[in-house]
């Protein structure tokens, strides 16, 4: 047998290992780089989620990439976001022109549930004083959000409550409190009491978005400042074992 043979093919097994090291490697990229989904809250939160854990990250990760959008709670479709000052949407046809708050997703088994934002009862008035053991008024809460919705999908509606009286000056004391009743349960998110020296160092909350997976329902609060205390952003809750978590927050 010529002595080249044995050469050849092993140099021939050796490419064909080298190519198939590169081609594995290149699919093992791509398997990870699609567990890697991206949540954008218009112009102030970037958060990724990969093996069920969230992360902040920057505009440079999110930055050309095609996402789906949701603006005003509606799916509006699937843009590329480009980033100036603020955040550019962009389809086949060019610049899509918007005015609400947009919340923009790669996952496409993610949706944004369409809400209603009511006011509480006086039967939710009477648990809200027993927490701040206060005797608060409905007239003295100026932050006054609820809403329904079945936050984990058993068929059963549940509740967020979002109150509050940081947006109104003159007051001795101040609050924030966010609370869900879920199957029944009532579980506090927030119970801030504020001092009137430190009301303008706190945030806001707002109902921002409800973000649903597999049936379950994430909770979206917006952070405002009056100041430059903090940083305008958002903070999600989900739901982990049965019970609402903070999952992350800017």
């Amino acid at each position: 047998m010529n002595k080249k043979v044995p050469i050849i093919i092993a140099v021939i097994l050796f490419v064909i290992g080298i190519i198939l090291y590169f081609v594995f490697r290149e699919t093992k990229q791509k398997e990870v780089k699609s567990d890697i989904n991206y949540l954008v809250i218009g112009n102030e939160s970037i958060w990724e989620n990969k093996n069920n854990s969230w992360k902040k990250v920057t505009y440079d990760d999110v930055n050309n990439k095609k996402l789906n959008v949701f603006i005003d709670n509606m799916y509006s479709g699937k843009y590329t976001l480009k980033y100036g000052k603020v955040w550019n949407l962009y389809d086949n046809s060019g610049l899509v022109m918007y005015e609400d708050s947009f919340v923009a997703m790669s996952d496409v088994n993610w949706d944004i549930v369409n809400i209603n934002i009511d006011s509480i009862s006086k039967e939710d008035l009477i648990y809200i004083r027993s927490v701040l053991n206060s005797k608060y008024s409905l007239e003295d809460i100026t932050l006054n959000e609820k809403v329904n919705v079945d936050l984990n999908n058993n068929g059963i509606i549940d509740t967020i409550i979002n109150v509050g009286n940081l947006n109104r000056d003159g007051l001795d004391k101040y609050f924030s409190l966010v609370y869900v009743i879920i199957d029944g349960k009532k579980e506090i998110l927030i119970n801030e009491d504020i001092d009137v020296k430190d009301n303008l160092n706190y945030p806001i909350y707002r109902i921002n978005s409800l973000l649903r997976k597999n049936g379950l329902i994430n909770i979206i609060l917006h952070k405002g400042y009056f100041s430059e205390a903090g940083t305008n952003g958002n903070r999600m809750y989900e739901i982990i074992d049965g019970k609402y978590e903070l999952a992350i927050e800017d």
